[in-house]
């Protein structure tokens, strides 16, 4: 699991990315951990464009309001998704309006069309790794819903016992 989709075909119940092998089959649910589903607001200053795409590399330039983002359609299928709300970057958090994650805000992960939204404790690099974030994605997999009142410890435990 990482930062963007993952989901449960359909027709094989297996666990997959977006980027599947062979035809297109009819989605089942789907998980996006911070993913910028409206773009990221760009930056006015040419010297933060410059640097910005230097960090993160070309992938970066798309992501603006007026990239790939921004034409995304409503979805369609069962769909979760999950903000982080902590960040370790101050200089790209100073840059982004709202509550972030140090690379997306939470208003950016939201989408239409979206079964379930949650916003968790946790930072873009390593929303990964996060117990919560996993235990969250297990959950709606499963369920299509997120659930609620899980603490750290419950995602712990839930996470490592199998």
């Amino acid at each position: 699991v990482g930062a963007g989709p993952v989901g449960r075909s359909g027709r094989s119940g297996r666990v997959n990315g977006a980027r599947g092998a062979g035809p297109a089959r009819k989605a089942g649910q789907s998980c996006y951990a911070s993913t910028a589903q409206s773009g990221v607001r760009s930056c006015g200053c040419i010297w933060r464009y410059v640097f910005f795409s230097w960090l993160n590399g070309p992938a970066s330039q798309q992501l603006g309001t007026d990239g790939v983002a921004s034409v995304l359609p409503q979805a369609r299928y069962p769909l979760g998704l999950i903000a982080g709300n902590r960040s370790v970057n101050p200089l790209f958090s100073a840059l982004i309006l709202g509550r972030d994650d140090g690379a997306v805000s939470v208003a950016a992960t939201a989408m239409k069309g979206m079964t379930d939204h949650i916003t968790l404790s946790a930072t873009h690099s390593f929303l990964m790794n996060n117990p919560l974030v996993l235990y969250q994605v297990l959950w709606f997999l499963r369920q299509g819903a997120f659930a609620r009142d899980v603490t750290l410890m419950d995602a712990v435990k839930a996470v490592t016992q199998h």
